[in-house]
């Protein structure tokens, strides 16, 4: 059974879920800014995740619009480039849509009883919903 870490990365933070099987939870929030250092200590713990949770496949969110990914990819795509040079090679990287989970996040959360200060900065709950969405879609490749 894959081991799969969720990365929802963020400007001012990076949600991190954890999912096994079915099963999906959100893991961490990593602090983050456009700041090489701050973003240098992300991508190591990260990579300490990666190592210490058995991690096989690392989806990371990339956000589109009308079908085609938007400026800000880059800069996410720039930032798995630079974890895959952090993570054993044998650990995949693997991208998907995540437009709209951000809302969708809100809404679990509203659902949930969260406090809206919480809901502010959970990205960790948007990871759960991307990684929902990868076991979607890669549930229709291997069917």
């Amino acid at each position: 059974m894959s081991r799969i870490l969720v990365v929802d990365y963020g400007l001012s933070n990076i949600g991190i879920a954890l999912g096994i099987g079915l099963l999906v939870e959100p893991y961490k929030i990593i602090p983050n800014t456009p700041n090489r250092k701050l973003e240098s200590d992300a991508l190591l713990q990260i990579a300490e995740i990666v190592e210490m949770e058995h991690i096989d496949v690392v989806v990371v969110g990339i956000p589109h619009r009308n079908g085609e990914e938007v400026g800000y990819s880059r800069i996410i795509r720039k930032f798995a480039g630079n974890l895959r040079g952090k993570i054993d090679a044998n650990v995949k990287i693997e991208f998907v849509d995540e437009t709209s989970t951000s809302k969708e996040s809100v809404d679990v959360a509203l659902d949930a009883g969260i406090s809206q200060k919480r809901r502010k900065a959970d990205h960790s709950i948007a990871a759960g919903l991307i990684i929902k969405r990868w076991w979607e879609e890669n549930s229709v490749k291997t069917a």
